[in-house]
């Protein structure tokens, strides 16, 4: 019980770290200083107008591809810190409860031989049913498809294509361009990570209340 109260308080503590580096990052290349920065970039070089800021193609490369790869970057990030943490989590209760069946040892792996863990092996709460867990695994998709296949939608994925559009009806801030690559909007990570966190709560507080009530 300790230890899965330490493990909560030290997920918290990391994230709040990585998401004050997400907010520095972002302010800093937003900040007036930012042009100093973009000056460097080009080489010293002084531009005076927008038509000749639009028509160097270093200067449009930043302006409109970096602040989506920032935010890509951000998510793989995030996305890994929850996997880790929930492996991590499996990992706890296999030691306290002496189980020796491992995460690794459940096929999928990832998110969902998490899920397996927690809800089936050691018999715990596992919000899948909450609107979190549903969002949580679009998220997995539109990572994985990021990171294996550079956000392309090869083929007919209607069901991924349903999802992020349902996904931008709410303001999560993602969409597919004509060529269905996923296209990530400013603020997209940080949707995600009050997602996780609302998630993550809620998760640990049904596997605390359960845990108290199997031990009175």
């Amino acid at each position: 019980m300790e230890e899965i109260q330490r493990f909560q308080s030290y997920i918290n503590y990391e994230l709040k770290d990585l998401k004050d580096c997400m907010k520095t990052v972002k302010e800093a290349l937003e900040a007036k200083e930012g042009s100093q920065i973009l000056t460097k970039m080009l080489g010293g070089e002084k531009i005076d107008y927008i038509g000749e800021l639009l028509g160097n193609t270093d200067f449009s490369k930043i302006i409109f591809k970096f602040p989506e790869i920032l935010e890509s970057s951000f998510f793989i990030t995030f996305y890994a810190f929850l996997e880790n943490r929930l492996i991590g989590l499996c990992e706890i209760l296999r030691v306290i409860r002496k189980y020796s069946l491992k995460i690794s040892d459940i096929k999928g792996g990832g998110i969902t031989a998490a899920q397996i863990y927690i809800k089936k092996l050691a018999k715990l709460p596992f919000p899948d049913q909450s609107s979190y867990w549903d969002d949580i695994c679009t998220y997995r998709h539109i990572r994985n498809y990021i990171v294996h296949r550079d956000g392309k939608i090869a083929g007919k994925n209607k069901e991924l294509e349903e999802k992020i559009k349902k996904f931008r009806k709410r303001g999560l801030l993602v969409d597919l361009t004509s060529g269905k690559h996923i296209s990530l909007s400013k603020g997209f990570c940080s949707k995600f990570v009050n997602i996780m966190e609302d998630f993550l709560k809620e998760l640990f507080k049904g596997i605390i209340n359960e845990t108290n009530r199997a031990q009175t």
